[in-house]
């Protein structure tokens, strides 16, 4: 049986036949798990950013500045939390101030606060609008099909429809406001 290889032998072959890693890729996995790193530390409260790409060549800045912007990116979400609010918070303040001389990451900050603003004010109000019709339409349905025996303790929010049709009209509101996020991530992590 000497003409079987082990795993670890034809992932060694394939390798091989790969050839060296650019110089390019080097630096890449590298220094984008340093930004990254960065950034854990930034959401933690213990890294200041005045200083934070101090220290780092040009080109090593440049892949530390896009590992903890693109973490910036993905904490750029509808809040759904309070835990969620803070790290988008964070985000957008991290946006404004890890270079503050782009002023285009700057003037992206702010258009994402101004998408939160929007949805904190008109999309969570319209959500609670669309909630309280969406229910009272449900136990109106539900009385006229048990007028008969009608049963006040149903709870219509447990019903799997009440969930469906919530879970589509939730999506409906929030698309809007999602798909701007989602263009403004798109310029923050294509830079």
């Amino acid at each position: 049986m000497s003409n079987m290889k082990t795993a670890l032998e034809r992932a060694m072959e394939k390798a091989s036949k790969l050839g060296e890693a650019t110089e390019e890729e080097k630096m890449k996995w590298k220094w984008l798990p340093e930004g990254v790193r960065l950034a854990g530390e930034y959401f933690k409260n213990e890294l200041d950013l005045s200083n934070v790409l101090d220290g780092y060549s040009e080109v090593e800045r440049e892949y530390v500045f896009k590992g903890f912007i693109e973490v910036l990116a993905s904490n750029i979400t509808l809040p759904k939390s309070k835990a969620a609010k803070d790290n988008l918070d964070k985000a957008i303040e991290g946006l404004s101030k890890i270079d503050p001389k782009d002023k285009q990451l700057s003037d992206l900050a702010g258009k994402i606060q101004y998408v939160i603003t929007q949805y904190l004010q008109f999309g969570m109000q319209k959500q609670q609008e669309a909630y309280q019709q969406l229910k009272q339409q449900m136990e109106e349905s539900l009385n006229t099909q048990n007028a008969m025996m009608p049963n006040p303790e149903i709870n219509v929010e447990a019903i799997p429809e009440f969930q469906q049709q919530w879970f589509r009209i939730v999506n409906e509101i929030e698309k809007p406001y999602q798909e701007h996020l989602e263009n403004y991530k798109k310029e923050i992590t294509e830079r």
